[in-house]
């Protein structure tokens, strides 16, 4: 059913200020630093750059890396990917992991911690690599990564096609939230070029869908989440579109913008007030929020549906 999008009242421009500007009050055990330098793969990859790595050696490691992000802790991933990436990186040189024993790819995987359901994540590395080995496959997201200029509407397509045997070209990155924050990352902090990057919408995931339904720009609580993921990106689209979101000015007023400080705000502060089950503001926003109501007593709502 196509819902018609909610209001979100202005609070894209209010939530990506309060994050970009760092205006952000929060007292919680190992809390990164506040702001878009606090994205673990912001963090990561910025540690990357200082020991050497390229641009392009940058996208890889986003694309590999964002392939293994789906109902992780993505501080514990990031910084596990990153510390293979310095001691490991032939692994994340698609011609060198296509070929490798299957074997010594797994080990690596594992012992750095970084695959979790180990066979189909090797898997799905060893096909990625696969794919980016030459240019016929995906010859936009090639270009993309190597070159540093793509289409989102090209790497959106390409991302979800399937070779001619029926399998897809990137397993695990071609979900609706993965493939949506991969591009982003592409361009921030991979610092690609891509055009049309406002058609990319909110990744939603489960921090996503709680800081939407706490501040009450939409209602989805007891739905699965394929049946309101459109209804919640639409939404936000539009918010932005009418209000602009901050950010980095390659993404600045796009639903790109807005998605990594959603995440933020959600992992850092929705996630900590379900944990003291009580309201823990971390900026004005947070006035608006509707947990009190939502969670009485300070029992969560159970949510349903894949985000991946």
């Amino acid at each position: 059913m196509n819902r018609p999008a909610c209001d979100g009242r202005g609070l894209a421009k209010r939530i990506t200020a309060a994050f970009y500007e760092k205006n952000l009050k929060i007292s919680r055990p190992k809390a990164p630093k506040a702001g878009w330098d606090g994205m673990p793969e912001v963090d990561v990859t910025n540690r990357l750059r200082n020991a050497g790595a390229s641009d392009v050696d940058v996208r890889l490691f986003l694309t590999f890396t964002a392939s293994m992000d789906r109902a992780r802790d993505a501080d514990a991933l990031w910084n596990a990917s990153g510390k293979m990436f310095l001691k490991e990186k032939w692994a994340f040189e698609p011609r060198k992991a296509a070929i490798s024993p299957e074997l010594k790819l797994a080990g690596v995987l594992k012992s750095y911690k970084v695959s979790q359901r180990h066979e189909g994540d090797v898997a799905a590395w060893r096909t990625i690599a696969g794919t980016l080995g030459g240019t016929s496959r995906a010859p936009g997201v090639h270009e993309a990564i190597y070159s540093g200029k793509g289409d989102a509407k090209v790497l959106l397509r390409e991302v979800v096609e399937l070779d001619s045997g029926g399998k897809a070209l990137f397993p695990l990155l071609r979900g609706p939230k993965i493939s949506a924050m991969w591009i982003r990352m592409l361009v921030c902090p991979g610092e690609a070029k891509i055009s049309n990057i406002d058609i990319i919408p909110v990744a939603v995931d489960v921090q996503v869908r709680k800081v939407t339904e706490y501040l009450g720009v939409t209602n989805t609580i007891g739905e699965d989440l394929a049946e309101v993921r459109e209804l919640i990106q639409r939404t936000w689209a539009k918010d932005v579109k009418l209000h602009g979101a901050e950010g980095p000015a390659a993404i600045v007023n796009t639903p790109a913008a807005l998605d990594p400080a959603l995440w933020f705000f959600a992992k850092w502060g929705c996630t900590h007030c379900e944990k003291e089950k009580q309201k823990v503001p971390i900026a004005d926003v947070c006035d608006g929020c509707r947990f009190d109501l939502l969670c009485p007593g300070g029992r969560v709502p159970k949510r349903s549906g894949k985000y991946s």
